[in-house]
């Protein structure tokens, strides 16, 4: 089923970055394994839900989020849904997972953030290291084909030397977009389900066939299974 939210939609795919995860301290290889629980296909079968009710132009893939001393299964989805329709699906995944964060991205050619990604044949304990060298203070690392993917959401645009580094170490390949970037939530996880709770009721207010509903039902809990997504094949669109 579909219904816009606004009339306008996203030229260039927007971005969502989420995670299922809400164990503290995973190690790189646990958060690496996880992303063949149940707790991961159940939560891309469920981003898949949101997504798809909203269009049928949307990718998923799981991924590891990476911070300084831990990482934690994550997912990211790429879509043309517009900045309303992605913050109203972050905002319902965040609250479906029991989630502190969700961050937002969405490209535009004025944005004071960016969006960069580096893509690299080097394994992923190398990807983590040479990341964590640069003191970033959280990436997102994905298989991409025979390759290692890494995101970074360069709020303020000011990582271009940085990354440039990290690509070089890494002997990679970089793209960037333009765009701004949002994070939801709250360290604290019953205040973060407050504010997404919030939102979305604010925004159901506005449209005709509201989601939230779903979101406790059992068939919901239990699903293994896409629908309309396909996992991410290729990342981002360059630009300046």
């Amino acid at each position: 089923m579909f219904f816009t939210i606004t009339n306008s939609f996203a030229q260039n795919p927007t971005f969502i970055f989420a995670s299922p995860n809400t164990r503290s301290a995973l190690s790189d290889h646990d958060a690496e394994i996880s992303l063949t629980s149940f707790e991961q296909t159940n939560a891309i079968a469920v981003f898949d839900r949101l997504g798809c009710a909203l269009s049928h132009s949307v990718n998923i893939s799981g991924a590891v989020g990476v911070f300084e001393d831990s990482s934690e299964n994550s997912l990211i989805m790429k879509s043309n849904l517009n900045s309303s329709q992605a913050e109203y699906v972050a905002w319902l995944f965040g609250r479906y997972a029991h989630q502190e964060f969700v961050l937002v991205f969405v490209p535009k050619p004025d944005g004071n953030d960016r969006l960069w990604t580096i893509q690299t044949s080097k394994p992923l304990d190398e990807v983590l290291a040479a990341g964590r060298a640069q003191r970033l203070s959280s990436l997102t690392v994905m298989h991409l084909g025979d390759k290692t993917e890494l995101w970074v959401v360069d709020t303020g645009n000011k990582l271009n030397q940085t990354l440039s580094i990290l690509a070089d170490k890494l002997q990679g390949t970089v793209a960037s977009v333009s765009g701004m970037a949002e994070m939801f939530g709250d360290q604290d996880r019953l205040k973060a389900a407050r504010i997404f709770q919030q939102k979305i009721h604010t925004m159901e207010k506005r449209i005709k066939h509201p989601l939230s509903s779903r979101l406790w039902s059992q068939s919901w809990h239990d699903l293994t299974q896409r629908t309309c997504s396909k996992p991410i094949l290729e990342s981002i669109n360059p630009s300046p």
